[in-house]
């Protein structure tokens, strides 16, 4: 077994799903959260100077997708049919392209309440309802592809958790809601044995990040 280190920050982002996947594998894993104040301590050692990054026996790799991917495989999460593989990438790469949308939007500009608003309005139905439509397309479910779980339901999860933890402010619960598929899924993953796990494992964490996180404040 490969020694395997994920590195990212203390929130799901674009790592819970990979961290999900390695889980719900049974494979080993450090989980290695950092404060975003530390990023410019390891910045150079980074490939593109991001995170996450998955380190496989002391080499590291970037891209959260392409981690998800290689994680999914090695979980048994990513289908060996190549239609099946195919539908799963379409998935995460909607999911991915509707958070960059967002991402790529300038913060530091009068404006950027009301781009957010603009780009929400337009993008919703095209991106969270689309896929929606697409998971009805591609089956009854509660999975996105196929009869069993695999990576595309985990970026399903961690989009929806995302919403309704209040993450966007100008996107409401209620507005996903309503998408009935992709609801599902997400409920199916959120009840998964080593989903419940793993949120519970977080829980008992959260509290001593937080307290580590307040040290480091009152060191500065």
């Amino acid at each position: 077994m490969p020694n395997i280190k994920l590195t990212y920050y203390d929130y799901p982002g674009h790592a819970e799903a990979i961290r999900l996947a390695l889980r719900i594998g049974e494979i080993p894993f450090e989980d290695i959260r950092l404060h975003p104040s530390e990023l410019p301590n390891i910045e150079d050692e980074l490939p593109y100077g991001s995170l996450p990054t998955l380190s496989v026996d002391g080499e590291v790799y970037s891209h959260s997708s392409s981690i998800l991917r290689f994680v999914g495989k090695q979980a048994g999460l990513y289908p060996n049919e190549e239609l099946a593989a195919l539908r799963v990438d379409e998935v995460i790469d909607t999911i991915l392209d509707f958070f960059h949308g967002l991402e790529s939007l300038d913060k530091d500009v009068e404006s950027y309440f009301d781009d957010v608003k603009k780009y929400l309005i337009n993008s919703v139905p095209r991106y969270l309802g689309g896929l929606d439509s697409r998971l009805k397309q591609f089956g009854d479910g509660p999975w996105a592809v196929g009869d069993s779980i695999s990576i595309a339901d985990l970026a399903v999860y961690v989009c929806v958790l995302y919403i309704k933890a209040g993450a966007f402010e100008l996107l409401t619960p209620e507005e996903v809601v309503e998408y009935e598929r992709l609801r599902s899924c997400a409920e199916a993953v959120r009840e998964h044995p080593r989903v419940i796990e793993w949120n519970e494992c977080v829980a008992n964490k959260a509290a001593a990040l937080k307290q580590r996180h307040s040290e480091m404040q009152n060191t500065r």
